[in-house]
This record gives C-alpha cells, sequence and structure tokens, in this order.
C-alpha cells in the first residue's frame, strides 16, 4: 500500500511536469509557426522547464521528508528522483527535436512566402486600379463579382505562367535503389526488389532459423504472422506520424524504416525465445513492405508539392480577395478593408490554436478524473484486464496478449472517444478557449495599437507588432499580410471598433472542433504519460511493470501468469504447462532453450542469457484468479490457438475451475 501511494504521486508529479512540456511546445510551436524565433536555445529551454521542475521537485523531497511512512519510503527515495530526472530530460528533449524539426520546416518555406508575397502585391494592386475605374458603374453585386472572377482569371494565369512547378520525384525508383544500396551484398537483390507481390509468401525452409522447424508446427504456428503484423503495425505508425507532420517524401524514410524492422524483429525473437527468422526473411519483408508503401509515399510527395505551389495558395484566397475587391468598390474605408483581411486570415489559427488547448485539456480532465487513468500503468493494465473480463470476447484478450502496447492505445482511444461524444463538456471547453483567444487578440490589438500611435508608425509597424504579440497564443504568417500593409489606419479607435466586432463576427462562423484532431491529440497525451516499458515475461507473457520505457534496470512484474498463455509446453508432448514461473523458480525443474538447445533449471534462469537474465522474478508464490479464470473460460479457444492440449501433466487444476470472474475481478481491486 505505501509503494502504491508513493506511485500514485509520483503519477500526478510526473503529470504536471509533462503538463507544463506541452504548454510550452505549444507556444514554442507559435512563436516558430509566426517567425518569431529561429533558433531553439537548450540553455533558455531547461532554464524555462526548471521553473516548474524544482518546486516538483522540492514537493517530493517534503514529501519523503514529512510523510508518515517515510521510514518506508526511504527504499524508493532514489529511485523516484533518478525517474523525474530523467523525465525532465526525455521532455526537454523531445521539446528541442520538434522545435528544431519546425524551425527545418520554416526555413523550406521562406522562397514560397517570397513568392506569394510578390503575387498577392501585384493582385492587390491590380484589385484597387479595377475597383476604381467601376466605381461610377454603380454595379451590382453579381456584376462586381463577374467583374472579379475575369480580373482573377487573368492574374491566376499570369501565376500559372511564371511559376515552373517542381517535377515529381518517381517515388518507386527512389525506394527501390535505396533498397539496393542498403542490401547490395545480399544474392540476386535486384531479382527481389523487382519480383515483390502484394501479398507477402513467408516461407519456412528459407524465413525460419532451422533449429526451429520443428516447432512452427506447433505451438509458434502463429508467430510469423504475429512478426508481421508487428512490424507492419510499427511502421504504419512511423509513416502516419510523417503524414500528420505534412512532410514531404524522403530517402532517409527508408533507412528509418529498416530500422524500425530490425528493431521490432529483435524484440519479438527476445519475447518469444524459441523462435528466430533468417537474415533472408529480414531484407524479403523489409523490401515487399517498404515497396508496398510507395503509393502512401508517392500521395505524400505530391501533396506536399501541391501544398507548397503558390498557385495552391493563391486559389485557396480567392474569397478573402473578393471581398476586399467588393469592399474597394464600395469605397469602404480602409479600415474596414485592414481588418476583415486580417480577421479572415488569422481564422485557421484561431481554430488550430483553440483545438490545441482543447485536447491538452480534455486529456487534465480524464488523467485526473477517470479511474483508468488517475493513477499509473499498473493502475490502467487492470482497468482494461476488468474491461476485457466484462468483454468476454477472446478475439480482444488475443490482441491483448500479442500486442499489449496497441491494445492500450487503442483502449485509452475508445475512452477519449466516449468523452467527445459528450458534445456538451467538449463545446464547454471549446467556446471558452474560443473567448480566451478572442480577449487576448483584442488586447495584443489594443496594446499594439498605443504603441504605434505613440511611435506615430504605420498599418506594416502596426502588423509587425501584432504578429509578434499574438504570434505567442497563435500561428501567424506576416508574409500573408503583405497585401495590407499599406492601407490607411489613422482612424486608431474605429480600428479598435472594427477589431472587436470583426472577432465576434468570426468566433460565431468557427466555432466547430476539430474533433477528429482532437480525439487522436487528446490519446497521444494520455499515452505518453501512461505507457512504461513494454517488455514481456519470457516464461508467461505477463508486462513489465516498470513505468520508463527502455530502462536500464532489471524487468520485473508483481504478478506472474500461468506458463501456457507464453504457450509453453511438455517436450515431445501435446500438453501445455500449467505452472507459474514464480514457483518453478523455486523447483527443481527444468526448461529448454533453442539456438543453441539447452537445458536449463529454473533456479538459474539467467543462465539462459536474453532476454531471461533481464528479469528479475521472486519465488514468492504469488498467484492471481484472473488468468486461472481466463484459462478455464477460453480453454478451447487458447487450445486452438497453440496447438497444444490442457491435458496429463498439463490438465487444469480443479480449484481453478472453482474460480469465478466476480472473484478474479475483486483481485484487481
Amino acid at each position: 500500500m505505501v509503494y502504491n501511494s508513493l506511485e500514485e504521486k509520483y503519477a500526478a508529479w510526473s503529470w504536471e511536469l509533462r503538463k507544463h512540456a506541452m504548454e510550452m511546445h505549444s507556444e514554442l510551436h507559435n512563436q516558430i509557426g509566426s517567425d518569431l524565433i529561429q533558433d531553439v536555445n537548450a540553455v533558455n529551454l531547461t532554464e524555462t522547464f526548471d521553473k516548474v521542475y524544482y518546486p516538483l521537485q522540492h514537493e517530493i523531497e517534503k514529501y519523503f521528508k514529512e510523510d508518515k511512512d517515510k521510514d518506508t519510503l526511504i527504499t524508493w527515495k532514489a529511485n523516484i528522483h533518478k525517474r523525474f530526472r530523467n523525465l525532465r530530460s526525455e521532455l526537454i528533449d523531445g521539446v528541442a527535436k520538434k522545435c528544431r524539426e519546425l524551425i527545418s520546416s520554416n526555413k523550406h518555406r521562406f522562397e514560397l512566402d517570397q513568392r506569394k508575397t510578390e503575387y498577392t502585391a501585384k493582385l492587390t494592386k491590380k484589385s484597387k486600379a479595377l475597383a476604381t475605374d467601376l466605381k461610377s458603374q454603380r454595379l451590382d453585386d453579381k456584376k462586381v463579382t463577374e467583374e472579379f472572377d475575369n480580373l482573377w482569371g487573368n492574374w491566376t494565369a499570369d501565376v500559372a505562367k511564371a511559376h515552373i512547378p517542381k517535377e515529381a520525384a518517381n517515388v518507386k525508383h527512389v525506394v527501390e535503389a535505396t533498397l539496393q544500396k542498403q542490401f547490395e551484398n545480399t544474392p540476386n537483390i535486384l531479382q527481389k526488389i523487382k519480383g515483390v507481390k502484394e501479398n507477402f509468401e513467408f516461407n519456412n525452409e528459407k524465413h525460419v532459423s532451422q533449429s526451429f522447424w520443428t516447432y512452427l508446427t506447433t505451438s509458434l504456428k502463429n508467430v510469423p504472422n504475429e512478426i508481421q503484423q508487428k512490424v507492419i503495425s510499427s511502421v504504419n505508425i512511423y509513416v502516419t506520424e510523417k503524414e500528420h507532420n505534412k512532410e514531404d517524401f524522403h530517402e532517409s524514410f527508408i533507412y528509418e524504416i529498416l530500422k524500425v524492422i530490425e528493431k521490432t524483429i529483435r524484440e519479438i525473437e527476445c519475447s518469444t525465445t524459441k523462435f528466430q527468422v533468417t537474415n533472408e526473411f529480414q531484407v524479403d519483408f523489409s523490401t515487399h513492405l517498404c515497396l508496398n508503401y510507395v503509393p502512401r509515399f508517392q500521395r505524400m510527395h505530391e501533396t506536399f508539392n501541391t501544398r507548397n505551389n503558390p498557385l495552391t495558395y493563391v486559389k485557396n484566397q480567392r474569397d478573402i480577395y473578393l471581398k476586399a475587391f467588393r469592399n474597394y468598390y464600395k469605397g469602404a474605408k480602409s479600415v474596414n478593408i485592414f481588418v476583415d483581411f486580417l480577421c479572415e486570415h488569422i481564422k485557421p489559427g484561431v481554430l488550430t490554436a483553440v483545438n490545441d488547448k482543447t485536447s491538452r485539456q480534455i486529456a487534465d480532465e480524464m488523467k485526473n478524473n477517470n479511474p483508468a487513468f488517475n493513477s499509473n500503468r499498473s493502475n490502467l493494465e487492470n482497468h482494461i484486464l476488468k474491461h476485457l473480463a466484462n468483454k468476454e470476447d477472446f478475439s480482444s484478450f488475443e490482441e491483448y496478449i500479442d500486442n499489449p502496447k496497441g491494445y492500450f492505445k487503442r483502449f485509452i482511444k475508445e475512452k477519449i472517444e466516449n468523452v467527445c461524444s459528450d458534445t456538451g463538456k467538449q463545446n464547454i471547453f471549446h467556446q471558452k478557449n474560443l473567448e480566451i483567444l478572442k480577449s487576448q487578440i483584442l488586447e495584443a490589438s489594443t496594446a499594439v495599437t498605443k504603441e504605434v500611435e505613440g511611435k506615430k508608425g504605420n498599418a506594416s509597424m502596426w502588423l509587425d507588432c501584432f504578429c509578434k504579440t499574438a504570434g505567442k497564443h497563435m500561428v501567424i504568417n506576416r508574409y500573408e499580410l503583405r497585401a495590407i500593409e499599406n492601407e490607411d489606419i489613422e482612424d486608431r479607435q474605429f480600428l479598435e471598433d472594427m477589431m472587436a466586432k470583426s472577432l465576434k463576427e468570426m468566433m460565431k462562423d468557427k466555432k466547430e472542433a476539430d474533433v477528429e484532431t482532437l480525439k487522436q491529440k487528446t490519446t497521444e497525451y494520455l499515452f505518453q504519460q501512461l505507457q512504461g516499458c513494454w517488455a514481456q515475461c519470457p516464461f508467461c507473457t505477463a508486462i513489465c511493470t516498470n513505468t520508463i520505457p527502455n530502462h536500464d534496470t532489471e524487468h520485473s512484474v508483481q504478478f506472474h501468469r500461468c506458463s501456457a498463455l507464453v504457450g509453453s509446453y511438455y517436450e515431445n508432448t501435446n500438453m501445455f504447462l500449467v505452472h507459474f514461473c514464480t514457483t518453478a523458480i523455486s523447483s527443481d525443474k527444468r526448461f529448454i532453450t533453442y539456438n543453441p538447445r539447452k537445458e536449463i533449471p529454473y533456479k538459474t534462469y539467467r543462465d539462459a542469457g536474453e532476454p531471461f537474465n533481464r528479469w528479475s522474478i521472486t519465488p514468492d508464490g504469488s498467484e492471481q484468479h484472473y488468468w486461472k479464470w481466463f484459462i478455464c473460460r477460453f480453454q478451447v479457444d487458447w487450445e486452438e490457438k497453440k496447438g497444444y492440449k490442457f491435458v496429463g501433466h498439463g490438465e487444469i487444476p480443479d480449484e481453478w475451475k472453482t474460480f469465478t470472474k466476480e472473484s478474479a475481478l475483486e483481485q484487481l481491486k
């Protein structure tokens, strides 16, 4: 109980630190996107971060000194401090990396921004001239629109002529060349690349190490498919992230994907211990997978080129410039034109900023108020186990046992979808954040107006100051506002009144939240906080309870599971092993490892090498009813999945059959 209370406290401290990292990243993202900063200084980043880190560290120290169980807590003090320091470093490095990537992307955007400014300046000049010529004709709105469309058509045609589109790369050729270079020492690599089919064909003789062939007809018959699915899942996460970041395809993607494939295969082999694929499998499957992603890579490349084509940009601005043209024609005050144009341009940034803040708030509320999320990873796992037991769906259990990381994320996503379906609560957050941002923009406008008035500045200076102030709260592209920087905004009071009126109208038009993005971001925030180590016990598949991914200490778990869950069996029989590793290691029993084949006493299980020697398994005999109930409830399904039977020495003990679902769930409290 003392340690559980400590873990709950640590979960709260670490969440506060992570929240600060998310908020800091959001502010830096806005500033970088608004061209306010061109570099991220690690020292300044750390100083800003430590304003929250050190008070929290003081809280931790106070807890260890003043809690009633301080004499017991001292056992874990050093570990907690180390974890907290490591988390600080991890979060700072993560924010810095994302900022550097965004800065790099902005530098590539500079040339496009210059061209956009040049094109839109010409359009503004032509619009004013045409509107002036038409004023005496008293045209109705339809005719005014027709005149603008003629101007628009001619202008976009000029832009199209002036812009030499970048020739799209042949992504397939790039991928093939990269694979050929990476696997140049592999015999017949060119034929392998050219011979890739849509569906991968797993060949036992070519793709499995010889010492494991005999086990492919029994408990390991599903392992090849499981390996492929896990690798595909890992690669898909990588590619999806690149798509979300709106990046252009680059050959470096292939090298990174090959590393992901190799890492995933090695992790699976270590956790399985009875299965090893050949290098030929890695080459064949890597080649197959990379080439099957070519259509997505090609779409990424074409979408990036389209998005960064000046012609695409100007076509998307038609309605904004039509509105400005109508104002010119009607002889509207320059301030009206200035404010209308400005507010139309900042609409997307407003909605994005509000959506980001709303997703952080929903994550915070769920972390603090949802029983599944308000503690650590072990608490979340217990809620997942309860959820699985109540569903009693074997395929869901399969997914959880075979791919716990994926199932954890899906569970979090489903909970978030339930919350987001409550549009009332979601809209309360969203509307409140809209109002806050509107107030911040108005405050910036008022402050900037006074500053520019004092300096006797013009519209260009006003825009510079406004973007600098409001750019902390949202992304504003100053280049896109060059079209109005020569407007007359001498009537300062009218400017402020128009800003207030236009922002009010803008909030009415753009009050819908981007629900899909909101759900995706909230899921990622909570998953990053609640994930930990994903290593599974080689004897029983129990998940390591350490809250630090890739920790350098031994893996451990409070409760282990029955060995049948990893597919263990008595050699040369069709009988499952039904013992628990926590009892086996205090017995004279032995287990068999492969490649090379050896018999190892359970008492000296570490002698088996990786991954056994990374685990700390104590002979405490503590066993839960949960997995015993699972085996009884899904006996036939598990026998079909693994190819062995609960018979003979592997017969299910009579006592297990008395355990009810209710008694299993009771132990999870």
